[in-house]
C-alpha cells in the first residue's frame, strides 16, 4: 500500500516539475541611471540528457533589453546546467542548437560573469531570426571543462520566450 502511494507521489512530482512550468514575464523595469529597459522571463528547465532523476538538465531564462540612447534591442539567453561542466564566462564556452530540420546555430561568446561555482550561469546574446519557424531538437552546451548534449524536452519553445518579451 505504501509502495503504491510512494510511486504515485513520485510520478505526480515528476509530472509537475516537467509540465507544470509556466513561462511568465518576471521583470519589467527601467534603470533610472542608464535608461535601459529590462524585461525578463522566469527560468524554466527545457532540456535533459536523461530523466529528472538521473540525468543532467538545462535551464533557460531570457531577457530583452532596450537601450534608450542607441535604440537597440538585445535578447540575452541565460543558461544553467545541473551538470558540472566548468566555469561560466570562459572564452571556450558555447551553446549549439540543432533543429528538427537538420540546420543549426551556434553562439560562442559567453557574456556571463566568470564563475566556477555549481550552477554557474552563462549568458549569450542571441538573434531572434535564428529561431524563426524552427523547432529545437537538441542542444550542446559547453563550458570550460566539458560539453554535454541534451534533448529538448520542454513543451515551451524558444519562440514562446521571444513572444512573452514583446
Amino acid at each position: 500500500m505504501y509502495l503504491k502511494r510512494s510511486i504515485f507521489l513520485i510520478i505526480l512530482l515528476i509530472t509537475q516539475i516537467s509540465f507544470g512550468q509556466d513561462l511568465i514575464k518576471r521583470v519589467d523595469s527601467i534603470d533610472e541611471f542608464t535608461g535601459v529597459r529590462e524585461i525578463e522571463t522566469n527560468a524554466i528547465w527545457v532540456a535533459s540528457r536523461g530523466n529528472l532523476l538521473n540525468g543532467g538538465n538545462l535551464r533557460f531564462e531570457m531577457g530583452r533589453y532596450f537601450l534608450k540612447i542607441d535604440s537597440l534591442e538585445t535578447y540575452a539567453l541565460r543558461v544553467v546546467s545541473s551538470d558540472r561542466l566548468g566555469c561560466a564566462g570562459s572564452d571556450r564556452n558555447y551553446i549549439h542548437f540543432l533543429f528538427e530540420d537538420g540546420t543549426s546555430v551556434k553562439y560562442d561568446n559567453d557574456k556571463g560573469r566568470l564563475s566556477c561555482k555549481d550552477y554557474s550561469e552563462s549568458v549569450y546574446i542571441i538573434n531572434e531570426n535564428d529561431f524563426a519557424d524552427k523547432k529545437i531538437d537538441k542542444v550542446r552546451y559547453c563550458q570550460s571543462e566539458g560539453c554535454q548534449d541534451y534533448n529538448w524536452t520542454s513543451l515551451v519553445s524558444l519562440d514562446a520566450f521571444f513572444d512573452i518579451l514583446k
